[in-house]
């Protein structure tokens, strides 16, 4: 898992000169008019460093999508510094679809399935279905949330050549990545994962290494990322 390190808000991932530089890096190529994060969480990891990384190119617009109303209310405090940044509060996925992916994966079930990957709960299931659910940060989940951000955003930003961070609960990493592969087709985008040597990005990057449409551009598996950029007309996810 990335490197995180305690802050006088909570947990953070710790800034890293190689990611950012491998970020800057992906800016540069791409040149992308939008960012979609999910995951924002405090808006002080992920979120601060693409900031950091697009500061002499900034997007037209950013979204970084939290699930709990607890993280986004502190998030949209935390990133009044930058008004081109929309926080939005909900799930980057539909709710059912997650709830189900969380129940069914053999690699939150089942330890022996998921050998050495990193995961931080021992009732991953139930861990991870309070967090699709907005419970971070109280521990109470919520009746209705938004939903399906992703499904929302990315048909209309899809030739802006976004970029696209993937750092939401740990329990559907794998599920957004198939989501972000569906609905961005053979478009141009760059790809930031974190946490790579957990359960929530494992397959993704095992999945984004053996792809000819992905150009692996950096990645640290010790730290747990990758930055990576869909460029070629290739495959679409299926």
């Amino acid at each position: 898992m990335s490197v995180r390190r305690p802050t006088e808000h909570g947990i953070s991932v710790a800034r890293s000169e190689r990611l950012v530089e491998a970020l800057q890096g992906l800016v540069q190529r791409l040149r992308p008019q939008a960012v979609v994060e999910t995951g924002t969480y405090l808006g002080l990891g992920t979120t601060r460093l693409i900031l950091e990384a697009t500061a002499d190119a900034p997007p037209e617009v950013f979204y970084t999508i939290e699930a709990s109303p607890v993280h986004y209310a502190d998030a949209v405090a935390n990133l009044l510094h930058a008004p081109h940044v929309h926080c939005l509060w909900g799930l980057s996925v539909d709710r059912c679809a997650a709830e189900a992916f969380i129940r069914d994966d053999a690699l939150l079930r089942e330890p022996a399935a998921r050998g050495e990957l990193f995961i931080d709960s021992d009732t991953p299931v139930e861990a991870y279905l309070a967090e699709v659910g907005g419970a971070g940060g109280t521990g109470q989940a919520v009746e209705i949330i938004p939903e399906a951000w992703l499904e929302r955003l990315l048909p209309r930003l899809r030739e802006k050549r976004p970029l696209i961070a993937l750092d939401s609960a740990g329990g559907i990493g794998w599920l957004e990545y198939r989501e972000v592969r569906r609905l961005m087709g053979e478009a141009v985008f760059g790809l930031f994962l974190d946490d790579i040597n957990h359960v929530k990005h494992h397959r993704s990057f095992v999945h984004l290494r053996s792809d000819p449409a992905i150009e692996l551009l950096a990645h640290d598996e010790t730290a747990g990322w990758a930055v990576a950029l869909h460029a070629a007309a290739g495959r679409t996810w299926s």
